[in-house]
């Protein structure tokens, strides 16, 4: 089952946050509906714009422990 198998993918998770393949996103639902219907009235591709992948690891952190 998935969920059994949660510790598992936040090590993985985890381990690629640490490496900087990964990073937090903090971005509500309703901002990234409305980037993505942005993006589709600009006729462009539609995807995630990596705002918050600039957050700096250590301030990220303490937002996930908020």
């Amino acid at each position: 089952m998935q969920s059994e198998r949660l510790d598992i993918y936040k090590k993985y998770i985890d381990k690629l946050i640490e490496e900087g393949a990964a990073y937090y996103c903090f971005c509500s639902t309703e901002r990234l509906t409305e980037v993505r219907l942005q993006q589709t009235e600009l006729k462009l591709p539609t995807k995630y714009d990596e705002f918050c992948r600039n957050i700096p690891l250590e301030d990220a952190k303490i937002r996930v422990k908020n």
